[in-house]
């Protein structure tokens, strides 16, 4: 009876060691992401004139928007359709669902980033965006694929309760991506290209890290892609695009209107 009663309490014990250190992971990657930013402002604030700030700040939220609609909810969907179980006991299943998911957005997103530039280079052209916020959105429009493709990975890692690498990769990339731009500044002078071309390198290079890894370990196959997953992973991420854009609008709504009406210097203050 006694043994009997203990074994729940010791199982207890035991998933709230876990949930503790999985919290403190996510925990330190918060602090150690808040950590680079304190970082990175003064350098970057420094750097770049009060208008090139604002641009910049202005093309991270289109792109935001952007993004949100080439993910398709796929991120989310990641999270629903996991099955741990099933997975451990039919190897296929579980190649079919992370190829289906890794190709899934990555084609999605790739047609968003093509339809994206191409809207873009014509506004330029015929002048209904600035010559100047054309040409840093076409550069920049490079991330949709990149960060598109991150999110699912990301899924990935929490999928699997590895909440350390998930916290490091994090690290990683806002780390590196300060270090690229600082380095891309004797290459290409101090301007918004090479902050840009700088974030694009360390994400592209972390991206294809990961996918490897996920090669290596034997769950990415491209040619495992299913098109009945990809559907009812599709149908369900769909609509939570709904809520996530409402929440983008809701930030950063604002610097839309001071940059229409106002301009590139005012949004950067």
């Amino acid at each position: 009876m006694q043994a009997t009663a203990t074994a729940p309490a010791n199982s207890a014990v035991r998933e709230l060691q876990r949930l503790v250190k999985q919290s403190s992971h996510y925990l330190l990657g918060i602090v150690g992401g808040l950590a680079v930013g304190f970082i990175s402002f003064p350098i970057f604030t420094r750097t770049f004139s009060v208008a090139e700030y604002g641009l910049i700040d202005l093309v991270q939220k289109v792109l935001l928007l952007v993004i949100a609609f080439s993910k398709g909810g796929l991120q989310n969907s990641v999270l629903r359709f996991f099955d741990g179980p099933a997975f451990r006991s039919n190897p296929g299943s579980e190649r079919r669902f992370y190829s289906t998911m890794f190709t899934g957005v990555g084609l999605a997103s790739m047609a968003v980033y093509v339809a994206f530039a191409v809207v873009v280079a014509f506004g330029t052209r015929f002048g209904r965006i600035e010559t100047q916020v054309g040409q840093v959105l076409v550069l920049a429009a490079i991330l949709i694929p990149l960060r598109s493709v991150q999110s699912v990975v990301s899924s990935f890692l929490r999928v699997q309760e590895r909440t350390r690498a998930y916290s490091v990769t994090n690290i990683v990339i806002r780390a590196g991506t300060v270090a690229a731009v600082l380095a891309m500044f004797p290459v290409l002078g101090r301007n918004i290209q090479a902050y840009f071309w700088g974030t694009v390198l360390v994400e592209a290079a972390v991206l294809i890290w990961m996918a490897a890894s996920l090669y290596k370990a034997g769950v990415l196959r491209f040619l495992t892609f299913d098109r009945a997953l990809f559907v009812a992973a599709a149908s369900f991420g769909l609509p939570l695009i709904v809520q996530e854009l409402a929440g983008i609008v809701l930030d950063s709504g604002d610097r839309f209107l001071v940059q229409s009406y106002l301009g590139a210097e005012p949004l950067g203050y």
